[in-house]
């Protein structure tokens, strides 16, 4: 994945060959794979990158000033996923990531018939689940389901309005 540091004006950008990156300032046992040390803020093990099906996810691992993924804090609350556009900060230090492969394409729409052949459901698997969020997935007298094509959760379950 491609990192892009920023602290106090400097910015550096870092590509790192792993699935899963450990942030933090070193020090301890075990050498982060991205070192922050410059930073007093940051913890020694502060946040955990992985990269999964060309999506990054980022964990804050109990640090003690915490994380920040566009403004919002990210302590407990387990893995969040990251946007292209996403700002994390810790510390003084902010960050922005871009994954090593693209984002999986679409899987077509798939339905599902009842006994008389009529389209009972139809199911789409979304690599972005958001702009779905906030429009209609299903037509007039039909049902819909989307799932995220990371995680597998259910996005929306929506039955179209007459």
């Amino acid at each position: 994945m491609k990192i892009t540091v920023l602290r106090q004006g400097k910015e550096t950008v870092r590509e790192i060959a792993l699935e899963m990156v450990l942030i933090g300032r070193g020090g301890g046992t075990g050498a982060p794979d991205l070192g922050l040390s410059a930073d007093p803020y940051v913890s020694r093990k502060h946040a955990m990158l992985t990269e999964r099906h060309g999506a990054i996810w980022i964990e804050d691992l109990g640090s003690k000033l915490g994380t920040t993924v566009n403004g919002k804090p990210i302590q407990n609350r387990g893995e969040w996923r990251l946007r292209p556009s996403d700002v994390i900060v810790m510390g003084e230090t902010t960050l922005r990531m871009e994954p090593s492969s693209p984002p999986p394409t679409p899987a077509p729409a798939s339905s599902l018939t009842d006994a008389q052949g009529r389209t009972e459901f139809h199911l789409m698997v979304a690599p972005d689940p958001e702009p779905l969020r906030t429009r209609p997935v299903a037509a007039a007298g039909r049902r819909a389901l989307v799932l995220d094509a990371v995680s597998g959760s259910v996005i929306v379950s929506s039955h179209g309005q007459e």
